[in-house]
């Protein structure tokens, strides 16, 4: 049994290592502003909403992991081909929605806004165990957990770790080493 146990952590561990280089990777890649670059960041942007779920952890077991896009059907469709046929952590199936400020979001476990988003429709997720990353300049002083944002022709993201402990979600500690505050 010891056996086993030290097994899955020794796979926990190299599966953690992988998933960090990857992300290191991605943290350094260059952005720019003509159309190849813009489909380019946001290929950098999904990939970071892919690896947030891996360093994010959910009171409740999940056995789907809800990515909601909040207006925007084009991001909601590329993650969906993106995700598809993956799982999040080995296990945890991935499905994608895209929402609306109409739309209930208490099935979503990671909202993205891909745009400027009101306090109003990030009070609907408050205190509630959602990871919710953005790209609005005041995200995370309107409430939201994920700033995106570039700095030095890179993606950079900036982990409001009060507000997501607040939603009962636990940043895994190497995740939010990553995390830097954002230029003013």
């Amino acid at each position: 049994m010891l056996f086993l146990h030290q097994n899955v952590i020794q796979s926990l561990l190299r599966n953690l290592r992988i998933a960090i280089i990857v992300f290191i990777f991605l943290h350094l890649m260059p952005t720019h502003a003509d159309s190849d670059d813009i489909d380019r960041e946001l290929k950098i942007k999904i990939a970071y909403l892919y690896h947030f779920a891996q360093f994010t952890q959910w009171a409740k077991p999940l056995s789907t992991l809800n990515y909601c896009v909040f207006h925007d059907e084009v991001i909601s469709e590329l993650l969906k081909t993106t995700f598809i046929g993956k799982n999040s952590s080995g296990t945890v199936k991935l499905a994608v929605h895209a929402i609306t400020e109409h739309d209930d979001v208490d099935s979503c476990q990671i909202i993205f806004f891909p745009h400027a988003v009101s306090k109003d429709v990030l009070n609907t997720t408050y205190h509630k165990p959602i990871l919710t990353v953005g790209v609005q300049k005041d995200f995370t002083q309107l409430g939201g957990i994920v700033y995106l944002f570039e700095e030095d022709q890179k993606i950079r993201f900036f982990i409001n770790n009060i507000d997501a402990q607040e939603s009962n979600l636990k940043i895994n500690s190497q995740l939010l080493t990553l995390s830097r505050l954002p230029p003013l």
